[in-house]
């Protein structure tokens, strides 16, 4: 993922990111529960 850049001076807000990249902060921020769903829903298909 490309990093984000530093917002210009004088501009206001947050600069915008990808959907890819906003999902990817979100998997990383949440990952014990990403990663214990994955574990829950794939298990018990396959069993």
């Amino acid at each position: 993922m490309p990093t984000i850049l530093d917002k210009p001076a004088g501009k206001r807000g947050k600069m915008a990111k990808s959907d890819a990249h906003d999902l990817l902060e979100r998997f990383y921020k949440h990952e014990a529960f990403v990663l214990l769903f994955t574990k829950n829903a794939f298990g018990t298909i396959y069993q």
